[in-house]
């Protein structure tokens, strides 16, 4: 009996713990309807019509956010996104010389009359092994209720930077 439960928990902890610190590459959520996918592959293809010859957008890092990001797709179109936690981007950082971009989905937020997700890309760099984060640019997206359609759809999509 107890052996049969130790078996039994095991199996469970190994299941529960098996995606922690790992990034999220392989497998291809299919919730393209969610609004921060529309928020998210909307910027990045603003981003690369844009910016694309100092970037590539295409392939992006985006800091996981198990709130936000847990079920948004990998590939959508010309695009794929490689969700990485704060394990995933040191480890990420400290193969690489220099450092580089990922971009953070921030909570959606009610305005005037519709609603705003914000997209923003940072460079990522370690120091004195803690993960930094240096502000570059960033998309605002807004979305407007369409009720024909009785959805959100979006209304604007603005690049900013410093």
């Amino acid at each position: 009996m107890k052996i049969a439960f130790r078996l039994l928990l095991l199996a469970f902890l190994s299941l529960t713990t098996s995606s922690l610190g790992f990034s999220r590459v392989a497998e291809n959520h299919t919730n393209e309807k969610s609004l921060y996918s529309v928020a998210l592959f909307a910027s990045l293809e603003k981003m690369q019509t844009d910016s694309g010859r100092y970037h590539d957008y295409r392939h992006a890092v985006v800091e996981e956010d198990r709130a936000i990001t847990d079920d948004l797709p990998t590939i959508l179109g010309d695009f794929s996104v490689e969700y990485l936690d704060d394990n995933a981007l040191r480890a990420r950082r400290q193969d690489r010389v220099k450092d580089f971009q990922a971009l953070k989905i921030s909570p959606i937020k009610n305005i005037d009359d519709g609603l705003r997700i914000n997209i923003s890309v940072y460079e990522i760099g370690v120091k004195k092994r803690m993960l930094m984060f240096g502000l570059s640019e960033w998309s605002n997206v807004t979305f407007r209720y369409d009720c024909e359609k009785k959805e959100f759809v979006v209304a604007d999509v603005k690049l900013g930077g410093i």
